[in-house]
């Protein structure tokens, strides 16, 4: 006669499974690297002025592709306070993904990625993506303005 303990697989020959499974759990979540899949680069804004227009132009498919892997979502920092003074703060880059309907307005300054998305996150700028956009910038006709701003 099998007993009901005999039934079911025994605990010696399960525990080695679900150990097995939980470390793949651990090793999944332990990777903070993340990228947004199918990011596309729409729009890259100079956060220079107030109450007047910051400088912005569109980006190009060929300008996206090459941008894009760069808005990783790695180490998580502190966002502290939001730059609220006068003059340069960043870029803001408006991107969409295929993950969500609407675009993304992620602020690049200071060594972060500020992703405006619900909740707030701050990312390390690991990839010197602000760097990367300073030189577009001056690319795209704002040498003079990088400038003046000491960029």
């Amino acid at each position: 006669m099998i007993t009901s303990a005999e039934k079911y697989l025994p605990l010696g020959r399960l525990l080695p499974l679900l150990l097995f499974i939980l470390s793949l759990c651990v090793a999944s979540c332990g990777n903070k690297e993340q990228t947004i899949t199918g990011m596309q680069i729409e729009k890259i804004q100079i956060d220079v002025f107030s109450g007047r227009p910051n400088p912005s132009w569109k980006v190009t498919a060929a300008e996206s592709a090459a941008l894009g892997p760069h808005l990783i979502k790695q180490t998580v920092v502190a966002c502290g306070a939001e730059p609220d003074t006068l003059g340069y703060k960043g870029f803001i880059v408006t991107a969409k993904s295929s993950e969500t309907a609407n675009p993304e307005q992620i602020r690049v300054f200071d060594g972060k990625l500020w992703y405006y998305s619900n909740p707030l996150a701050c990312y390390k700028d690991s990839d010197k993506l602000e760097s990367m956009l300073i030189q577009q910038a001056k690319e795209k006709g704002f040498a003079q303005l990088m400038k003046d701003l000491g960029l």
